[in-house]
């Protein structure tokens, strides 16, 4: 990308020195016209009537010479100016393509990078563990202990790979099962779910005293929360708080994390497909770039929306949903 700047720039100097090397030759060509024209004019009348020293400022044919020679200036200003409009444009245009493409690029390979390690690491631990006790004599209590650790890990694993299909089924017109469904239970097994992953961490539910139903897929609402609460979770130093109260004809669900919060720069794209802030080479957190989008998406066809905001140096995100 930075040598073809490089070669943009030079090209684009190249042709706007051309371009006011053949303005300043026309300019001057024109000048030229418009003298011999009127020097034309002036012994054409000396020697018509017979005058010396003929002053053409008053004959009749000196303002047109006059006016022509104004048009064609404005002609080259016009055509140097529209020049140089379409090559900045086009310049531009060229350059907001190439570094989209990068950018895609860019996250596409950070994905790919993601989901091998992500994919690697519940598969290896689950070898590992599977080896562990086929190769020891080990206690039915630890037996018992590695198994709920490999089935942890699987459950891992089958929740990236459904996040993957899910996020293909979205593009290709993912069919949502509409019905009446209760929000207060759908969080209550989303927080489930996810709790067992994060033992460490403290997640704190606050119900409005009304319940609320809302129409949507229970399922994709199931997938939608456990990717904002599992991402709440891990980048959350402590607690996670979910709120939910009522609001005219919305569900409002408010989700917040203490710990780091999302660089400012970063707040614009954290809901687009593939991105993560930051080097995937270098991070520490573990994640795909598809859970937020597919968040998103999965509120959009609800008829929901969500919005990411810094609060008490808290991540928040806001969901709001029509409620039955």
């Amino acid at each position: 990308m930075h040598k073809t700047k490089i070669v943009s720039i030079v090209v684009a100097i190249y042709l706007l020195l051309a371009l006011a090397w053949w303005s300043i030759l026309l300019l001057r060509k024109n000048d030229q016209i418009e003298s011999l024209r009127i020097e034309n004019l002036k012994l054409y009348q000396e020697k018509q009537l017979g005058i010396a020293n003929y002053t053409v400022l008053d004959d009749p044919d000196y303002s047109p010479i006059i006016s022509d020679a104004q048009k064609q200036r404005f002609m080259i200003y016009g055509e140097s100016a529209f020049f140089c409009i379409s090559l900045i444009i086009g310049l531009w245009i060229i350059w907001s393509s190439a570094n989209r493409i990068i950018k895609t690029n860019k996250q596409q390979n950070n994905f790919l990078l993601a989901i091998t390690h992500e994919l690697k690491t519940p598969v290896a631990s689950i070898k590992l563990i599977l080896q562990t006790i086929i190769k020891r004599d080990l206690s039915p209590v630890k037996i018992k202990e590695l198994s709920e650790k490999a089935h942890s890990e699987n459950k891992r694993l089958d929740s990236l790979i459904n996040n993957v299909l899910l996020s293909t089924r979205l593009i290709d017109g993912y069919e949502f099962n509409l019905e009446n469904i209760s929000l207060d239970g759908v969080l209550e097994k989303s927080i489930e779910k996810v709790s067992t992953r994060y033992p460490d961490k403290h997640i704190q539910l606050k119900f409005d005293q009304s319940k609320i139903s809302v129409k949507g897929d229970k399922i994709a609402l199931d997938i939608c929360f456990c990717n904002l609460i599992d991402n709440a979770c891990k980048y959350a130093d402590h607690d996670v708080v979910i709120e939910t109260k009522l609001a005219e004809s919305q569900a409002k669900i408010i989700i917040e994390n203490d710990g780091s919060t999302i660089a400012k720069a970063d707040r614009e794209s954290i809901f687009q497909k593939f991105f993560r802030g930051g080097d995937e080479l270098h991070r520490t957190t573990k994640g795909t770039g598809l859970g937020l989008y597919i968040v998103k998406e999965i509120l959009s066809n609800h008829f929901g929306t969500i919005q990411y905001s810094v609060a008490d140096r808290k991540n928040r995100f806001s969901i709001s949903l029509p409620i039955v």
